[in-house]
């Protein structure tokens, strides 16, 4: 129950279903290959890179190459905070230049 409350959360953020199993999948899991986070998302992998490559680009993951191997990590509880305060700034700034332009 609380996994399908946190993806509609997710989606209400802004994230595609794939993106919101994804990266809960990371969330919970830690570091993991592809394979084992695609597994624990019930998703098939060669969608979860094409998926990954979204959440890279949003910051909402990061990559660890260890072994050869390339893990993944999803942001912590801080880096997510982190990511709405330089929104929130982004944001004040943009209105600021918006209202000076009228």
């Amino acid at each position: 129950m609380r996994g399908k409350i946190i993806i509609t959360i997710l989606k209400q953020f802004g994230f595609t279903r794939l993106q919101a199993v994804l990266f809960y999948a990371g969330y919970k899991i830690g570091p993991a290959v592809m394979a084992k986070l695609a597994r624990a998302a019930k998703i098939p992998r060669s969608s979860a890179y094409y998926v990954m490559d979204e959440l890279l680009r949003r910051r909402f993951f990061a990559t660890k190459k260890m072994g050869g191997r390339i893990y993944y990590l999803a942001a912590s509880n801080h880096q997510l905070i982190n990511m709405v305060r330089q929104r929130e700034q982004l944001v004040k700034k943009l209105i600021q230049h918006l209202t000076e332009d009228t």
